[in-house]
C-alpha cells in the first residue's frame, strides 16, 4: 500500500504524514478491512494531533482541522458503517459549511460530495426520503464535478435497487442525468483518416 510506504519516509508532525495517514485509513476501507480501517483512523488523527494549526495556509499545504481525519465519513460508508458515516458527515456539514452564507447553487463541490455521502449512508440503513432528498441537495449545490457525478452515481444505482419506481427515485435520476449532462467534458478533436494531419 503506498501510504503506508509513504509514512516511512514522510517526517512525523508534518502535513504530509498527517495526509498519508488518512490515506491509509481510507485504503484500508476500500478493502473491507474494517478493524484495519479503524486503526488507522487512530494513528491519522494521532497524526493530525501532531501539527499545529497554522494561521492562514492555504492550497495544496493546507489541512482540514476537525474531530476526525479526512476521509473519515468516506472510510466508514466503505466499511457499511452506515450510521456512523452518516453521523461523521451531518457533523462536517454543519461545522464545515454551516455558518458560510452562499446561495443555493453556489456551494462549494466537497459540501456537494459530504451530501452525498450522507445519502448514500441513508440509503445503506434504509431511509431512500432522506437518501433522494440529500442526493437532491447535492446536485443543486452548483458546479458539478466528476467526484461529485461519480458518488451521484452510486447513489442513483442505490435508490433503483433498493427503492423502484418510487417518486423520489424517478426525480433524482432524472436530477442525476441532468448534473451528468452538464458534466460531460468537450469531444476530443477527430483527426483526418490515415493519422495526424
Amino acid at each position: 500500500m503506498s501510504a503506508r510506504c509513504g509514512l516511512l519516509y514522510a517526517p512525523a508532525g508534518s502535513v504530509v504524514h498527517a495526509k498519508l495517514a488518512a490515506q491509509e485509513m481510507r485504503s484500508l476501507a476500500m478493502l473491507g478491512d474494517a478493524g484495519g480501517m479503524a486503526e488507522a483512523k487512530h494513528r491519522a488523527a494521532d497524526a493530525m494531533g501532531r501539527l499545529g494549526r497554522p494561521a492562514g495556509v492555504a492550497g495544496v499545504y493546507s489541512f482540514p482541522y476537525d474531530e476526525d481525519p479526512p476521509y473519515t465519513a468516506t472510510s466508514q460508508l466503505l466499511v457499511k458503517k452506515y450510521r456512523d458515516a452518516g453521523k461523521t458527515a451531518r457533523r462536517l456539514i454543519e461545522t464545515a459549511y454551516g455558518a458560510q452564507s452562499h446561495a443555493p447553487g453556489d456551494r462549494p463541490t466537497n459540501y456537494a460530495r459530504m451530501l452525498l455521502i450522507l445519502g448514500l449512508s441513508a440509503a445503506g440503513l434504509g431511509e431512500m426520503d432522506e437518501a433522494a432528498a440529500a442526493g437532491a441537495a447535492a446536485l443543486e449545490c452548483g458546479r458539478v464535478v466528476w467526484p461529485t457525478v461519480v458518488l451521484a452515481g452510486k447513489l442513483d444505482r442505490s435508490l433503483a435497487q433498493k427503492a423502484p419506481g418510487a417518486t423520489h427515485t424517478a426525480d433524482y435520476h432524472g436530477r442525476y442525468i441532468d448534473a451528468a449532462t452538464r458534466l460531460a467534458l468537450p469531444a476530443p478533436r477527430s483527426q483526418p483518416p490515415g493519422g495526424r494531419a
